[in-house]
């Protein structure tokens, strides 16, 4: 957990969070290469993911379409995963990712 959460009891910002994915906050065992905001992502907001990144691991890139989400409340992960899986469905080489800074014990992965 980062000081930042710790120290303020909130989560970070969207951008903050996104754009230390690897640095700040690892992924192990991969490591961040290219990070690019909404903005840039694919030219605009509507239906776009928070953020694509660039991991890498063992000599392999893979791309990620994430979607933020600072509560991680039951209803905020279901609405990333149907997010992500929409930004995802016609673009087999873009995985889906969803950072959430806490997960509500409340939330559960769908098991499909």
């Amino acid at each position: 957990m980062s000081e930042h959460v710790r120290r303020n009891s909130l989560p970070p910002r969207e951008f903050d969070a996104l754009s230390e994915i690897g640095d700040r906050y690892p992924v192990p065992p991969f490591r961040a290469c290219a990070f690019v905001p909404r903005e840039r992502a694919r030219g605009g907001v509507g239906g776009l993911p928070d953020a694509t990144i660039s991991l890498e691991w063992d000599g392999q890139t893979q791309q990620f379409a994430v979607e933020y989400k600072a509560s991680g409340s039951p209803q905020q992960i279901d609405l990333a995963i149907q997010q992500v899986r929409r930004y995802t469905r016609d673009t087999p080489d873009i995985a889906p990712l969803i950072v959430a800074p806490f997960l509500n014990p409340g939330a559960r992965l769908p098991s499909s």
